[in-house]
C-alpha cells in the first residue's frame, strides 16, 4: 500500500482516497498557504544513508513509517541539505537501525512489503505522481503518454518537471517515463541509473513491454 499526501494552498480540506494499480492507495489533504509552508512541522524524520544495488541513499522515514524521502546521493551532506531545507520545521534524527529493515525491502523483488509514502507538493504534481505509481513493474510510458492521462496532451514539458520533483525515489517510479522513441533520458538521478533500474526491471519481469 503507497500512501502519497499533498498538500497545496487551498484554504478548504479536501480528502481523497484512490485505489491505483495493484494495492496502492493515494490520500489527497488539501490545505491552506500557511499550512502548505508550515506542513512539516511536528513531523520527525529518522533518516539513514543505506547501499543499494543502485548506489548509495538516504532514506528518510516517519515515527508512522511512512516514508517521506529517498534520494540517490553522490554527497552526502548536499543531500543532507536539501532534506533539510524540503521539511525546514521537522526534527531531524540520525537513525540507521530504523530505517534498516525497510531499506532492504524496498529493492527486494520478491518483497510483498506495504509502503506508506508521505509528499509534499502541488496538485498538478500529485496528479503525475499518481500517474506515476499506475505504471507496473516492468513497464516503461513516454512523457506524452502521462500527459493525456493528467488531461494535457500537449503538456509533456510540465510533466517532465513535475516528474523532477517527485522526491521518492524507485517507489513513486518516475524512472519508467521515457522519450516517444524508448530512449532514457531526464532522471535527476542520473541517466545511467535510470537505465540500470530499467535493465534490471525488465530482466525480472521478462520482454520489455511499453503501455504507449
Amino acid at each position: 500500500m503507497v500512501q502519497v499526501i499533498i498538500r497545496d494552498e487551498h484554504s478548504e480540506v479536501d480528502i481523497e482516497q484512490i485505489r491505483g494499480n495493484g494495492d496502492i492507495h493515494l490520500h489527497v489533504e488539501r490545505m491552506t498557504l500557511l499550512e502548505f509552508h508550515q506542513g512539516s512541522e511536528g513531523v520527525t524524520l529518522n533518516y539513514a544513508i543505506h547501499e543499494s544495488r543502485f548506489g548509495k541513499f538516504l532514506l528518510a522515514v516517519t515515527g508512522q513509517k511512512q516514508v517521506a524521502c529517498i534520494d540517490f546521493i553522490e554527497d552526502e551532506e548536499q543531500s543532507l541539505e536539501k532534506l533539510r531545507q524540503d521539511w525546514t520545521f521537522s526534527t531531524l534524527i540520525r537513525s540507521p537501525e530504523l530505517s534498516a529493515g525497510m531499506a532492504d525491502r524496498i529493492f527486494h523483488p520478491a518483497s510483498s512489503e506495504s509502503f506508506h509514502l508521505l509528499a509534499r507538493g502541488t496538485p498538478f504534481q500529485l496528479k503525475v505522481w499518481k500517474c506515476l505509481i499506475d505504471i507496473p513493474f516492468g513497464k516503461t510510458v513516454s512523457y506524452r503518454w502521462v500527459a493525456e492521462k493528467v488531461g494535457i496532451p500537449k503538456g509533456a514539458q510540465a510533466v517532465g518537471n513535475a516528474i523532477g520533483k517527485n522526491p521518492i525515489a524507485f517507489l513513486i517510479p518516475c524512472h519508467r517515463v521515457v522519450t516517444r522513441a524508448g530512449q532514457v533520458s531526464g532522471y535527476r538521478w542520473g541517466i545511467r541509473r535510470k537505465a540500470a533500474i530499467l535493465d534490471w526491471e525488465h530482466s525480472l519481469s521478462g520482454p520489455q513491454g511499453r503501455l504507449f
